[in-house]
């Protein structure tokens, strides 16, 4: 599958810019996974479209930053010492893998960022359907299903 980002765009945009994560880190398979799972059953043709270097300002604006963020909360989970916000606990001597639990409040962090940055991508598009030809409401599946509280409505 084609990526609409790189693993070091991943790592700009989603990580504090202090060196500790490196784009080795970040799997295209991951990247891949979250395209798939989080934006193509929103945009469907429209992502595609961006796929192929069309939309280039709503790709950079905000369909990027939500991917990277996606894909930081999917990562988070399986790496061990991640950035300088947190995640990582240091002592004078060491660094330890930070706890499941600060993983997962980092994880749950960026998934929240991700998902505001993905709504707004929605209503800039649907905000001017007219330019955006390829994207059809009636097929983003947000559109048709609301989750809240992790209840499926």
């Amino acid at each position: 599958m084609k990526l609409l980002i790189t693993p070091a765009e991943v790592v700009a945009l989603a990580f504090a810019s202090d060196g500790r994560v490196r784009p080795s880190q970040i799997a295209e398979t991951e990247i891949a996974a979250a395209q798939e799972k989080y934006f193509v059953p929103v945009f469907g043709s429209l992502f595609e479209a961006m796929l192929q270097g069309n939309y280039a300002q709503l790709a950079d604006e905000w369909i990027k930053p939500a991917l990277a963020e996606f894909v930081k909360s999917r990562a988070v989970m399986t790496m061990g010492a991640i950035t300088a916000s947190g995640v990582v606990t240091h002592t004078l001597d060491t660094a330890e893998s930070a706890p499941i639990v600060n993983r997962v409040l980092v994880a749950r962090q960026a998934f929240d960022r991700a998902k505001t940055l993905r709504a707004k991508a929605v209503a800039v598009v649907e905000a001017d359907a007219a330019n955006y030809p390829e994207y059809d409401p009636r097929k983003n599946i947000l559109n048709r299903t609301r989750c809240d509280g992790g209840i499926i409505l």
